[in-house]
Parts: C-alpha cells; structure tokens; sequence
C-alpha cells in the first residue's frame, strides 16, 4: 500500500504541471458555456377554471393533452385571431394545478428565450383556452335547461322524476375565468456554479489520471 502511495506521489510530482491546468481548463470551459447560453424568460397564468360536473374536464393533464390537439389550437387561433407557433406550444407550454387541494385552480406556464414572444404566446393560449371553456359552459347550460323542459313534459308521479328532476337542478354548473396573466419573468445561467462543477471534474480527471497506471500494476 505504501509503494503504491509513493508511485502516486511520484507520478503526481511529475505531472503536476498538467494537473494543475486540466481543473483550470475543464473550470474555464464549463464557465465560457454556461456564459454563451441564452437567458430564459417564462409567464404564468392563473384560472379559476370552474364547475363542469365531470372531474375530467378539471384534471390539468389532460387539459394539457386536449389543449396541444391541432384542432384545438386551431381553433384558438380562430377565436383569438392571435400568432403562435404549434410545435413550440405543444412542447413549451405546461398545465399544473397550483396545489394539490386547488381542485378549481390552474396553472399555465410557457418558456422561451424571447420575452415578448413568451408573454404574447402565453396571453393568446389563455385568452383562446378561457373562450372554449364557456362555449363549453354554456352547452352544458343549455343541455341542462333543455333536460329541465323535458322533465316538464313527464308525469310528476313517475317514481324516478323527483330524483331526476332534483339532480338536474342542482348541478351548479360555473364559468372559467382568467385570472391573472403575469409579466415573464427571466431565469439567468449562473457561469461560475458551471465553472465549479467543471473543476470538480478536472479534479477528478486527476485522480483517475494518477490511480489508474497503479490499478492496471496490481493487476498485471
């Protein structure tokens, strides 16, 4: 254990030259690409995204699923008369739910390297996404209300009406709303953590430079 020791010492003295400048270069390196990435900018936007009487319409992932359909970006386009480009909607834009006991609440957040086209985007999706919501809302209104007048037209005596009647009633069906559609806020590259991490690695480029040759003499 020793001799092996002091062949690492010996190889370290002879080397110590290049072991000084590989964590200088990797720590450099590492620096002048984090330096070079561009700054990302991202917007958020809150709804309260109401009451459809069907959990699914409330699950954000499939609210994102059914949002990034060609159909129905199409369709926002229509509706908003606004300009965005699909492939990045479909791979920047995120649906979350605030927290987990927000049953009602929604997120939207997108990112991109451009801070007008990141707000611009960003208000054309919601805006397009609050409008189908309550065509959706009022269909459903109407699919009530045009249930209620059958109901009318039957027996109030039929065994089934009062259950029927009451249920129908009673779905308290609410709006979307937009709340908020906030300023897009930058995420800045931080160079010098990158320059460290880049040293860590040089280091231990050393070490493997220095222990190897004695692993491989064991072997042998």
């Amino acid at each position: 254990m020793i001799s092996i020791l002091n062949q690492i010492a010996k190889r370290a003295k002879k080397l110590l030259l290049l072991l000084i400048i590989i964590p200088l270069v990797t720590g450099a390196v590492s620096y002048y690409l984090e330096s070079k990435k561009p700054t990302t900018y991202t917007a958020t936007a809150s709804f309260n995204i109401g009451n459809f009487n069907n959990e699914w319409l409330a699950d954000p992932a499939e609210i994102e699923f059914e949002l990034k359909k060609d159909k129905n970006l199409k369709k926002i386009k229509t509706l908003t008369n606004g300009e965005f480009n699909f492939a990045d909607v479909k791979s920047r834009l995120v649906v979350t739910s605030p927290a987990p006991t927000a049953k009602r609440s929604l997120k939207f957040q997108y990112t991109g390297i451009d801070k007008k086209e990141v707000e611009s985007t960003l208000h054309v999706i919601s805006l397009g996404y609050e409008m189908i919501r309550n065509e959706q809302y009022l269909e459903k209104i109407k699919n009530q209300e045009e249930s209620l007048a059958i109901l009318d037209t039957i027996e109030q005596d039929d065994p089934e009406y009062a259950q029927v009647y009451f249920d129908l009633n009673n779905i308290n069906y609410q709006e979307t709303e937009l709340l908020e559609t906030g300023d897009a806020v930058a995420t800045y590259n931080n160079p010098l953590k990158r320059a460290l991490f880049g040293i860590i690695l040089g280091i231990m480029l050393n070490v493997v430079i220095l222990v190897t040759p004695e692993l491989f003499r064991e072997y042998r």
